[in-house]
């Protein structure tokens, strides 16, 4: 009979010790975007997956980067007939290139970027065939309902990743430094032109008259750039799937934590579920600062070692 009670009382701590193991281990969905992007989203997963979380990516048929095979996650291939634009993507990077060294006016400069709105809006539709060819496949669709993951997570320069978490009524999770074609932090904190540079203006918050009107100009760009994808692109996949009430612009704001990558970037002050990784190449920084229990899917806060110095707040 004592041996009973013994073999019970072992069981019940054994038990007791692996159901908080398997409590804290999460099941991500990713949705990836292609170029340096992934670069950085791979150490993310690689951090995830040291922690024991499963994942699951939804790679294209024309990835670049992302393997189909990988000892840190699983992966399912969507076809697709188009991707991301090689060929833009260098002629977009050589002209900003050109105007950071002062090869390229102002006026050349914006004359090329207004130029390249319509190439832009296109690459973005062909990106977003990508959500289709997920959503219209109903065995697909069927797996991954089956699948019961916790979250998506997924970088917003592309719209697919939030169009796909509200679909399937999932929290939204972003590691982010840009939304196309702006840094997040215009999106999540106050950010007046007039004292807070914008990407590719080059200049500090202390800002002359002329430095200031060039600020908005460049800002006014992205704006339309902004708009122009927004509306001709992920509005009507958003009106499709989700309703003609969803706002797509809604959606892409409403993210349940932002994961916001500023390795040198602003210390501006940023809401709970709004939290920085700093210095990503060294390692990537968790907080527990949101009461959100999503935050337990990326583990406990802990010391930066001495090599990756913590930004100020």
């Amino acid at each position: 009979m004592n041996g009973m009670k013994l073999a019970c009382c072992w069981s019940a701590t054994l038990l007791l010790i692996l159901v908080p193991s398997c409590c804290q281990s999460g099941n991500i969905l990713v949705i990836p975007t292609e170029g340096s992007h992934w670069l950085n989203n791979e150490i993310l997963l690689k951090a995830l997956h040291s922690r024991g979380h499963n994942i699951t990516i939804a790679r294209s048929s024309k990835s670049w980067y992302v393997k189909d095979s990988s000892p840190y996650y699983s992966t399912f291939t969507v076809p697709v007939e188009r991707s991301f634009d090689k060929k833009y993507t260098r002629r977009l990077v050589t002209e900003y290139i050109k105007f950071q060294r002062g090869a390229s006016p102002l006026v050349s400069f914006l004359h090329v970027t207004m130029g390249m709105i319509d190439k832009n809006v296109e690459v973005h539709r062909a990106v977003s065939e990508f959500l289709p060819a997920m959503l219209d496949d109903t065995e697909l669709m069927r797996r991954l309902n089956q699948s019961k993951f916790d979250l998506v997570l997924t970088d917003p320069w592309w719209g697919n990743g939030a169009i796909l978490a509200k679909y399937l009524n999932l929290p939204l999770v972003y590691n982010v430094r840009w939304l196309n074609p702006e840094e997040a932090h215009f999106a999540v904190a106050p950010s007046p032109i007039s004292y807070i540079p914008v990407t590719l203006s080059g200049y500090t918050d202390k800002m002359n008259f002329f430095q200031r009107t060039k600020n908005m100009i460049i800002y006014l760009i992205t704006q339309i750039q902004t708009t122009s994808v927004s509306k001709l692109v992920y509005q009507p996949l958003c009106s499709k799937y989700l309703g003609p009430d969803a706002d797509f612009d809604q959606i892409k704001s409403g993210a349940d934590i932002w994961l916001i990558r500023t390795d040198f970037g602003s210390t501006v002050r940023l809401r709970n579920h709004y939290q920085r990784i700093w210095r990503t190449l060294c390692r990537v920084l968790e907080s527990t600062a949101s009461s959100s229990c999503l935050w337990e899917l990326f583990g406990q806060r802990r010391q930066l070692p001495e090599s990756c110095e913590r930004s100020p707040e």
